[in-house]
This record gives C-alpha cells, structure tokens and sequence, in this order.
C-alpha cells in the first residue's frame, strides 16, 4: 500500500472521529473555531412543536395509521405531508431547550457562517421562517448566501431564508455538498447539529469524503418530549383542527370525554 494510500485513510480515521453525542445544546459552542460553517437542522434540534399535533412523533403515527387504512405507503405519507403543511402554518414553536437561541445568536455573533438544513418540504420554509422568527431564531443572518432560490439542477434543493430545504427522503450529506458546490463556497470546517443520527452520519460521511473537516453532533434534547408523544391527546387535537388545542387543553377534553 502505497504512502498516500495509508496517509489518505489516517486522515479520513481521524476526521471519522469527530461525531459527538449531547443533550446539551450550549455544547456546541465548545466545538466552535474560526473559519467554521455552522450547519443546524431544524425540527426537534432548533425548535419543536408545543403542541403535539403536527411533532414529528405524530407525523410518523399518522402515516402508519393511513396505512392501517389500506394506503400505501406513498399515499399515506403525500396525504400526511399535506395535512401537515396545514398544521404548520398553525403551528406555536417553542426552542428544543429554553438555551437555543441564546446559542445561536451566538455563534453569529462570533462572525460565524450559520444556515439551516432541513428535511422538511421546501413549501414549508416560510412558515419555518417564521416559526424560528417566534422564538428569536434569524438563520438569515450570517447564512453563506443571502435570498431564496431553487438550486440549478437540483430542483429538490431550495434555499428559503437561510435555510436550505431537501426532501423528506433526501440525503443531507449528499444535499449540503451539492449546495456548496453550486454557491461555490468550500469551508476549511463543518460543524453539523442534527437529532437523528442518520443524518448525522450521512453529513459526516459526504464531508469526509469531499475532504472538509467535519464535527457532527448528535444532539439528543428532544428525547424526553418524543418518549412523552400522547397519541390520545394528538386526536383530540385534529379532531377539533381549525385552531389548534394546547396539550392541557386537549387533556381536558379528553379527561371529559373517559368521565362520561
């Protein structure tokens, strides 16, 4: 084996190293250095739902119940997506963790690049805007590239307000890579927030292999309100959507309903 041949894979050992796992966000700004491009995703890592209607836990449940229905799986999950696009225009966002926009705020202070990568469906992003807007989150603010465009070629990849948005089956390492191709930006360092460890490995792995240093964390806050989902709760909650309920709310509702 050749001398670059084994100096290659050194390399490609060490930066493999760098995935991190916490529950607590102001870890990251302990990853931080100069000349480093901050990469968060958004639902369940920035922001959440206060409500369970429209979570992540709920969207998951509800597909799988369509198909109980006798959909497919395709039809469950295109009948899902558009009854969550109305549920997020209605959607109260609260921070993962009440430190989060602090953090973010932060790093931008500190002259760093920040944008969002998320698997949400692009004609989600300006609801998602704003629901970052309602807790004091702006990824506008120092993202790589200012505005709101499609990607040439990439018709999937669309850039909203700081945020680039890649279907909900994409590959983020493969999208971000495509993306910073396109904007002709290649940044000495990567660092990656997201809740889901597969895409926390994906990014880490197309970054390796594109030769940028990458620090990936897999950031596990919203791991108490996933284990607290209350399927009960979330009917009550579409039952009566038009507004949306509040967990206590729907609580209510439903404690009234089991005492009759």
């Amino acid at each position: 084996m050749s001398y670059f041949r084994l100096l290659s894979l050194f390399v490609a050992g060490v930066l493999s190293a760098n995935i991190v796992v916490t529950s607590d966000f102001m870890e990251v700004l302990s990853w931080v250095k100069e000349d480093t491009l901050v990469v968060l995703d958004i639902e369940n890592t920035l922001i959440r739902p206060s409500h369970y209607l429209g979570s992540t836990s709920w969207g998951w449940a509800y597909v799988d119940h369509l198909k109980g229905q006798g959909y497919t799986k395709e039809q469950a999950q295109e009948e899902t997506r558009a009854l969550m696009k109305e549920i997020v225009q209605q959607s109260d966002y609260v921070p993962v963790q009440p430190q989060i926009p602090g953090v973010v705020n932060q790093l931008q202070t500190l002259g760093l690049e920040v944008m969002g990568l998320s698997n949400r469906p692009p004609s989600w992003g300006f609801a998602t805007t704003d629901g970052l807007a309602s807790v004091g989150i702006d990824l506008l603010k120092t993202a790589p590239v200012q505005g709101t465009f499609v990607m040439p070629h990439r018709e999937d990849l669309q850039f909203i307000e700081g945020t680039l948005y890649i279907s909900d089956m994409g590959d983020k390492g493969e999208g971000l890579i495509d993306f910073l191709e396109i904007v002709a930006r290649r940044p000495a360092r990567v660092l990656f927030v997201d809740d889901r460890l597969r895409n926390v490995e994906r990014v880490h792995a197309a970054l390796v292999r594109a030769g940028i240093e990458c620090v990936a964390i897999h950031y596990n806050g919203a791991v108490e309100w996933k284990r607290k989902y209350d399927s009960a709760i979330a009917a009550i909650q579409l039952k009566h959507f038009g507004k949306i309920l509040s967990n206590q709310e729907a609580e209510k509702l439903l404690a009234a309903r089991i005492e009759k």
